[in-house]
């Protein structure tokens, strides 16, 4: 089994599989030739599947996924190629300078005491790698090096097996993040860019300099972190009703929160959670700045809280919301991708499912 997805498939039908806290994110991918074609997708309430934050009842999750494999007639015995939630891995981002291609496993095999307290008895190890650079006459090699839980992994592992689903390739979101990004490698005039995917409750940030992957980190501000803030702030309104204010007030109009009494206060709390966010951002933006890779476009892999990234639009950082539906970028490095009529609705969310399908073809 890959727990990066890294092998070519040249002819092939798969399912891709991206559990979120919120929902899990399905795509019927066929891949031939260089084409990415999607002939289906659907999307599952997993909430009442995690509990603060960790997946607490993952039989029924895996159920749930079953089932919406046969009501929307996907081929069950297809692979699966399936993405995990952040919290079930640690990964970085590490740089190998003067290294030919061929002796990078053996370098990178080096690198595997400094993944946390990640040892091959407790977790399965791998790496995946991400491109070169010169730098200051040196070539150097980014990878990406990842260890998945097996306690987490195992148990996720039986049930699929149990239901006769076959995993074959399992990542996690921030290096879906990465793949995703290959979409816009004939983006010229933004080779330094920043994809950001704002989570339930992280968000995950990689930076990309001249096209390649150099950085990547997990900021603790998600959307949750919104709602039990402002539920903690004004209990009477109801988590769902919170949950409404933040997903659908637009452009703040004044009807909208007409049953608030001050309105002031809530917006408050939202702007200073946004500023933190804002913040950690530009912590990383100046950083890079200083490393000499000016970042010009944030891209949002994810549906975002209306107006958390004005700041950097304001500043001449272009910012763009991805989303599969309304976007031109239908074309990789090596590959087209498309959708059928038949794929059904693949919204703005859908961005981490993508680059799982993108990523087959690396």
């Amino acid at each position: 089994m890959d727990y990066l997805v890294k092998k070519n498939i040249i002819k092939k039908s798969k399912i891709v599989i991206d559990i979120g806290q919120k929902f899990v994110k399905i795509l019927s991918v066929h891949y031939e030739k260089g084409k990415i074609s999607i002939h289906g997708s659907a999307k599952i309430d997993s909430a009442a599947c995690f509990f603060e934050g960790e997946l607490s009842d993952i039989k029924e999750l895996v159920k749930k996924i079953d089932n919406a494999l046969g009501r929307k007639k996907m081929n069950r015995s297809s692979e699966i190629s399936l993405s995990i939630p952040s919290y079930m891995g640690v990964q970085k981002i590490v740089a190998i300078k003067n290294v030919k291609p061929k002796d990078l496993d053996k370098h990178i095999k080096k690198e595997y005491p400094t993944i946390g307290k990640a040892t091959s008895v407790t977790h399965y190890i791998d790496w995946a790698y991400l491109g070169q650079r010169e730098i200051g006459g040196e070539t150097v090699q980014y990878c990406m090096l990842a260890a998945v839980s097996k306690a987490h992994l195992i148990p996720i592992l039986s049930e699929f097996e149990k239901r006769k689903l076959k995993v074959t390739s399992v990542t996690f979101p921030t290096y879906n993040l990465v793949d995703l990004s290959d979409l816009y490698v004939n983006d010229y005039e933004h080779q330094n860019k920043m994809l950001v995917d704002f989570g339930m409750s992280q968000t995950r940030v990689v930076v990309e300099c001249e096209g390649v992957a150099v950085y990547a980190r997990e900021i603790d501000i998600g959307f949750n972190t919104f709602a039990d803030s402002l539920f903690n702030s004004f209990p009477s309104i109801g988590v769902p009703e919170i949950v409404t204010m933040l997903t659908q007030m637009g452009i703040r109009e004044e009807n909208f929160l007409a049953g608030l009494h001050d309105k002031d206060a809530f917006f408050a709390v939202i702007d200073k959670l946004s500023g933190d966010m804002q913040n950690e951002l530009i912590r990383i933006i100046q950083m890079c700045d200083e490393d000499g890779c000016s970042i010009t476009k944030i891209i949002c892999a994810s549906g975002v809280i209306d107006g958390l990234f004005n700041r950097f639009s304001e500043n001449g950082i272009e910012v763009e919301q991805y989303s599969f539906e309304t976007s031109e970028r239908t074309s990789g490095s090596t590959f087209t991708i498309s959708a059928q009529d038949e794929a059904g609705e693949i919204s703005a969310d859908f961005g981490g499912a993508v680059g799982i399908a993108v990523s087959t073809l690396h």
